[in-house]
């Protein structure tokens, strides 16, 4: 059992410092700009070990990195370079623990370990980073290592992937923004709230799966990412109204969570490997991370970025069309 049991807690803890790491940054009133830039550093640790694996010395390397980072970075000011090159780090050690692990956990109960993960953010800032990264250090020290080589991935990128890729750029392009939304629209400025109303965008994103059983799972991506387009077209509109954005960010989660379907459309198709589809959802989140800090810094706007974030659903929800219309002419022989 203690296999899954270091899985949960690596789940529970990367759900924890992505969040607090985004809240630590609004509390030492970084720039928007820098705040968004810890969840790229995040984002850029999780290229770990999709398409970059680690053999256990440098995933150690990586978690004492991260405690040796974070340590000086609270006795430091002006940190935000220490804390940038922290969380990368300590990104990078928690996924490659991850990868190592026996998975035989559902989806659902990984997801509910990583909402929880969300829930204790608000006291995850860098001194608890800088314990957990020791902590981190040492279950790569004593854990069984299944391989021991450094290696670069090569998956492979089809009309499927693109789907994938976008989906996870209209995320991740404003993801980090709304946290910085959500905060504005807590009369208290409290991390904790911040962390509830997150968290009830996760769990109607983990949620809606359990709902849609029968299989018609084109049918649900289009209509989940239509109904997502309009709500961030909506949520980018009325911006300045903090109680509409926390009710429109809980509803994102309804066509957002939709994205189960990509991987049911391929396990019919089997256009990718579950390999290629992690490399998907990889790459695509630190594009879209990217793309809404290229937005943001250009127009000097969220409003912008959740802009951005409706019209990569909807490009999502066209390549899915036009995905179907091509399956259905292979499959009737119309090449």
């Amino acid at each position: 059992m203690i296999n899954p049991i270091i899985f949960l807690f690596l789940s529970l803890i990367s759900g924890a410092v992505e969040l607090g790491g985004i809240l630590y940054a609004i509390e030492q009133q970084f720039t928007i700009f820098q705040i968004v830039s810890i969840g790229l550093a995040y984002q850029l640790g999780n290229l770990i070990p999709n398409p970059i694996r680690l053999n256990r010395a440098l995933t150690i390397l990586s978690a004492v990195a991260a405690a040796c980072i974070f340590f000086y970075a609270l006795n430091t000011t002006n940190s935000f370079g220490l804390i940038f090159a922290g969380y990368i780090f300590m990104a990078m050690a928690i996924q490659s623990l991850r990868s190592i692990q026996k998975e035989n956990v559902s989806t659902t109960v990984k997801r509910t370990f990583r909402i929880l993960g969300f829930l204790l953010a608000p006291f995850a800032g860098v001194a608890f980073s800088a314990g957990v990264a020791i902590i981190l250090a040492l279950i790569g020290l004593f854990v069984k290592w299944t391989f021991e080589s450094f290696r670069i991935m090569r998956p492979r990128v089809r009309f499927l992937s693109w789907v994938m890729i976008i989906h996870q750029i209209h995320y991740f392009s404003y993801a980090y923004f709304v946290i910085i939304l959500l905060w504005q629209a807590t009369p208290w400025a409290s991390s904790f709230w911040v962390g509830i109303f997150f968290v009830l965008g996760w769990i109607t994103y983990t949620g809606i799966s359990h709902f849609l059983k029968k299989e018609h799972y084109f049918k649900y991506f289009i209509f989940g990412h239509s109904f997502l387009t309009i709500v961030l077209l909506l949520m980018a509109w009325q911006i300045d109204n903090g109680l509409l954005v926390i009710i429109l960010w809980i509803a994102t989660g309804f066509g957002g969570g939709t994205v189960f379907c990509i991987g049911k459309i391929n396990s019919k198709t089997q256009a990718l490997s579950k390999q290629d589809i992690v490399f998907s959802e990889n790459i695509g989140h630190v594009v879209g991370v990217l793309a809404g800090m290229l937005i943001y810094q250009l127009t000097n706007s969220v409003s912008s970025v959740i802009y951005l974030a409706g019209l990569s659903a909807a490009l999502a929800m066209l390549l899915m069309v036009v995905y179907k219309l091509t399956t259905n002419k292979v499959e009737s022989g119309w090449q």
